[in-house]
């Protein structure tokens, strides 16, 4: 027995369309009040938070063109099946009743979130948060275990049956609400926001502000957590102390363009990351510029500085422009220039 007020219709028959969905629902068509309808009852609830301005305007306007569906609960309330983007327009609207489709409290509610997931991915597919919600719920709410998960429920969705699916989305909704939003606009890759994920709150939080600050793309944001994480363990410390250091921070409020910072940043991890290249790196630098070498002539150091084996490459267009050449080249011997590149580490 339904605890809403008047019926408008008798019964209704649902069918899931899927090869793992095939039930019937009995249901009602009923005029209900919105506030029988419990708000903390987050069952059924997978989508990210959308805005709702348009479908506010629309319902104002017209009306509820279609209804919701929920479950009716012992208590003489309702659960909310489908439609919660059009409760919230409603609520915004201070709308007392509306119509709905009513489900008895004895159907499995594991069928009816089936159900949910189908009648709002016909419209709009899962992003990598919905997904990550929808498996977390299956297993945490429903009780699903992990084999059923990617035999019956991973095709469904469209994922095949890829046990890496699991791996791969789990967990994703409990990223803070930057991060998830930033992986849903695509701004970052999935395996950056697994590897966020695994960071300390702090960590997190330290990431996204130097993100934010650089705007890295999404290699340059796996070279950077690589970097970060590698120079954290060596210098003995967290990755958001890292961040917050003066060295990095005075970059960051440096008069700068974002790819400006985000080089500093950078070459500033490098020296602590590999402090040997660097120092060789620098030196190699301050021996070409005091050798004031003319534009014509370069000199390549050996790939990280690893081997005493130089390149030299040159530019030549006469007898008269070669012999240039070699007397630059004899006045780097001379000068004790070669000596010094060959001394570096």
């Amino acid at each position: 027995m339904y605890c809403s007020t008047s019926s408008v219709s008798t019964r209704g028959e649902r069918t899931i369309n899927s090869h793992f969905f095939s039930t019937c629902w009995p249901k009602k068509l009923c005029t209900i009040a919105i506030e029988h309808i419990d708000p903390d009852d987050q069952t059924f609830r997978y989508r990210t938070a959308d805005r709702i301005d348009s479908l506010t305007a629309s319902i104002g306007r017209i009306g509820l063109i279609q209804p919701i569906i929920v479950q009716a609960k012992g208590d003489c309330s309702y659960r909310l099946v489908c439609g919660f983007k059009r409760m919230a327009a409603m609520v915004a609207l201070q709308t007392a009743t509306c119509q709905a489709f009513v489900i008895e409290e004895e159907e499995p509610r594991v069928d009816l979130f089936g159900m949910a997931v189908l009648e709002n991915q016909s419209t709009k597919p899962l992003n990598p948060i919905e997904l990550s919600t929808v498996l977390h719920k299956l297993q945490t709410e429903f009780m699903i275990d992990e084999n059923e998960i990617v035999q019956s429920w991973l095709p469904m969705l469209g994922y095949g049956r890829n046990p890496r699916v699991l791996q791969l989305y789990s967990g994703l909704h409990e990223l803070a609400p930057e991060w998830r939003e930033a992986l849903t606009a695509e701004q970052i890759s999935l395996e950056t926001a697994k590897e966020i994920l695994n960071r300390p709150e702090q960590d997190q939080i330290e990431i996204w502000r130097l993100f934010a600050a650089l705007r890295p793309g999404k290699n340059r944001q796996r070279e950077f957590l690589t970097l970060l994480a590698d120079v954290s363990r060596t210098e003995e410390m967290t990755i958001a102390q890292l961040i917050d250091s003066t060295s990095v921070q005075d970059i960051l409020n440096a008069r700068l363009t974002p790819p400006q910072k985000t080089e500093r940043v950078k070459q500033w991890l490098w020296e602590k990351r590999y402090p040997r290249y660097a120092a060789a790196q620098a030196s190699f630098a301050d021996i070409l510029h005091a050798a004031r070498l003319p534009g014509y002539l370069h000199i390549q150091a050996p790939l990280y500085f690893e081997g005493d084996c130089y390149s030299v490459s040159f530019a030549f267009s006469s007898e008269r422009d070669y012999e240039k050449t070699i007397t630059a080249l004899k006045k780097l011997l001379n000068d004790g220039v070669v000596e010094d590149l060959l001394k570096l580490p």
